[in-house]
C-alpha cells in the first residue's frame, strides 16, 4: 500500500536505481509494481518493461507469473506482509535486513538479503538466473512459510482465545 511511506521509498529506490542496473544485464526482464494508492512519482515509471498496476484484486496471478519478489525496504518496522505472502507461495525474495526482520529469514538460505545498491542488484540477478539457487531459496522459504500460513495463524489465535476463556 503506497499510503505507507516505506513502500513508496522502496518502490522509488527500486525503479530509479535498482531496476535500471538489473535491466542493463537482463534487458528483457519485466517488472510489476503492485499496490493501491500509487503516487504519481511511481506511476511516471510506467514503460514497456515496467508495469505499474496499482490495486490488484487477485494477486495470485502475479505470484504465478513472476520469478522473484524485490522488496528493497530501507526503513520501517515489523513483519512485512509482502514478504510473508511471497514466501508462502514459494516465490523467492530479495529484500533488505529491514525487510527480513522478525521473520527468521537467512541470507542465501531462504531469501536473499542485501542492504546496498550493488549487492541488491547482484543478488536479484543471481536469483533470477540461477535455477538451483532459485529452487533452494523457494523450498527453504516454504519451510519458514509454514509458520505464517493462514491455518497456523488461525490455530494460534484459537489457542490464545481458548486460554483466555478458561
Amino acid at each position: 500500500n503506497f499510503q505507507h511511506p516505506p513502500n513508496v521509498d522502496a518502490a522509488y529506490y527500486l525503479l530509479n536505481e535498482i531496476f535500471p542496473k538489473i535491466q542493463d544485464r537482463l534487458p528483457n526482464v519485466q517488472l510489476y509494481v503492485i499496490g493501491p494508492n500509487t503516487p504519481d512519482s511511481i506511476k511516471k515509471f510506467q514503460s514497456n518493461s515496467v508495469h505499474i498496476l496499482g490495486y490488484v484484486k487477485n494477486i495470485d496471478e502475479y505470484f504465478c507469473k513472476c520469478r522473484v519478489i524485490l522488496s528493497p525496504l530501507r526503513f520501517g518496522a515489523g513483519i512485512k506482509g509482502k514478504i510473508t505472502q511471497s514466501i508462502t507461495r514459494g516465490l523467492p525474495t530479495v529484500t533488505t535486513s529491514i525487510g527480513a526482520e522478525g521473520i527468521g529469514l537467512i541470507d542465501n538460505e531462504n531469501c536473499m538479503i542485501a542492504d546496498d545498491l550493488n549487492s541488491f542488484t547482484e543478488k536479484s540477478i543471481m536469483l533470477y538466473e540461477n535455477s538451483l539457487l532459485w529452487k533452494k531459496i523457494s523450498e527453504n522459504g516454504l519451510k519458514i512459510a509454514q509458520f505464517y500460513s493462514a491455518e497456523n495463524m488461525q490455530n494460534t489465535i484459537e489457542s490464545l482465545f481458548s486460554k483466555l476463556t478458561k
